[in-house]
């Protein structure tokens, strides 16, 4: 150990010397917070379908009687959102809790917990509906399956271009399944007692996102069931399906183009990772990671910028510390989290940005110092440090399961505790060379 000081933030935002190699420590306190339980069953289309694989058949959409023009959504500030990245660009839902309360509740429940994170857009019928709501990972859909909602009154909301409701194959059965009304046929929907929106896509350009999901392999309903048994892997034979990478509620100040603009149609991560996305390096065996970067409103685009410039330069670093994933109902310790410093001092002079939460995959600049952290899960404790944190990215569900929690999360590791807090961290026994850099 080397006699250097450094500056880290504490846990209540303040900052405190410490040695050295005490400098990788986050600030961690301990509160916590409860699972979200939620879920949702699909809408149908014309044929026969069966609910999550169980054999239940769901209904056909009965073409109804163009209803009263619903409201428009409230003009003026405080306009509620849910904005989704997707592989063909963003899309915002504005939100309308007074069309379906229990709907809109689950809903934010869903986008909170981050289950539609890294999620297929499975089900894509031009000019009727697009649809998705099976977790990337099994083990997520199972806790949110069959935690299914009663059903909202019927308002008689008319299911034009980009109404959002959830699926469902009956009375009282809305678990986890969303899909998105496309015209023409999509405004025939509403008959079923579980077809009550609670959103809206206003924005032309959004909706022409959405019509633009790939849909050359027709109804994907039949691999619902095994995608719910087996995640993404279960579509590995449809690699063509677009995909939703996050999702994160905010307010907005109108009801169109105002928080993170869509991108045109086909102007998708493919295209988009010339300029914000970067690779850690890893040694080791753990190969290049990519950090998609979040660059645009409510992001980091200052901290963003400068881990693009580093990049630019390969610039070096060591790969320090691997936090398995907690006991199940525990916060930490271990924290779920994979860190690493990089050999730059202007990071620990960044200002705070962005209001985004932690979540998993979200890639964390701590605080008056040069570390980033990855977090490899989403619950209580990782929302405590969000003050003291500027998330700046995120990696992608394959690379966070293959390289961090498969390769990482398997070398040798010891324990240490933090000689202020007490808290007790998992370091590895030997640091990886790591770099940043602007290709793989």
């Amino acid at each position: 150990m080397r006699g250097e000081l450094r500056r880290i933030r504490g846990p209540r935002g303040g900052r405190q010397a410490a040695r050295h190699w005490w400098r990788r420590a986050l600030p961690i306190s301990l509160t916590g917070a409860a699972a979200l339980i939620v879920s949702f069953v699909m809408v149908a289309h014309r044929p026969a379908r069966t609910a999550e694989g169980r054999g239940e058949p769901l209904p056909t959409p009965t073409m109804q009687p163009a209803a009263p023009p619903a409201a428009p959504p409230n003009a003026g500030e405080g306009i509620k959102k849910v904005t989704c990245q997707t592989t063909k660009g963003n899309f915002s839902i504005v939100l309308h809790r007074e069309w379906a309360p229990r709907g809109h509740d689950r809903f934010l429940e869903l986008v909170e917990a981050g289950f539609f994170d890294n999620q297929l857009v499975y089900r894509a019928l031009p000019g009727f509906l697009v649809q998705f709501g099976v977790a990337a990972d099994p083990a997520v859909q199972a806790r949110w399956s069959d935690n299914r909602i009663p059903d909202d009154p019927q308002q008689n909301i008319p299911f034009k271009r980009g109404t959002v409701s959830f699926a469902g194959s009956g009375a009282d059965s809305r678990s986890c399944h969303v899909f998105i009304s496309l015209e023409p046929h999509g405004q025939g929907l509403g008959g079923a007692d579980h077809e009550r929106p609670f959103g809206r896509i206003e924005d032309p350009a959004q909706q022409r996102v959405i019509e633009s999901f790939f849909s050359g392999y027709g109804d994907l309903t039949s691999i619902q069931g095994e995608m719910v048994r087996a995640g993404n892997a279960a579509a590995a034979r449809y690699p063509l399906l677009d995909t939703i990478e996050r999702c994160h509620y905010h307010t907005a100040t109108s009801a169109v183009g105002s928080a993170a603009p869509a991108l045109s149609a086909g102007t998708g991560l493919a295209a988009r990772r010339r300029t914000d996305t970067v690779w850690l390096q890893v040694q080791g065996g753990v190969g290049s990671v990519p950090i998609h970067l979040l660059q645009g409103p409510g992001g980091a685009p200052g901290a963003a910028a400068r881990l693009t410039h580093l990049a630019a330069r390969n610039a070096s670093g060591r790969l320090h510390r691997a936090e398995p994933h907690p006991p199940q109902g525990s916060n930490g310790p271990p924290y779920a989290l994979v860190q690493f410093s990089l050999n730059d001092p202007s990071l620990a002079g960044l200002p705070p940005e962005g209001n985004e939460r932690i979540y998993r995959g979200a890639v964390c600049l701590i605080g008056g110092s040069s570390d980033v952290f990855i977090s490899l899960a989403r619950h209580g404790e990782h929302e405590s440090w969000s003050s003291s944190m500027t998330v700046v990215g995120h990696v992608p569900e394959d690379a966070l399961r293959s390289q961090l929690e498969g390769r990482v999360l398997a070398l040798p590791i010891h324990t240490v505790k933090h000689p202020q807090f007490g808290t007790v961290m998992s370091m590895l026994d030997r640091d990886l060379p790591c770099s940043l850099r602007l290709s793989p």
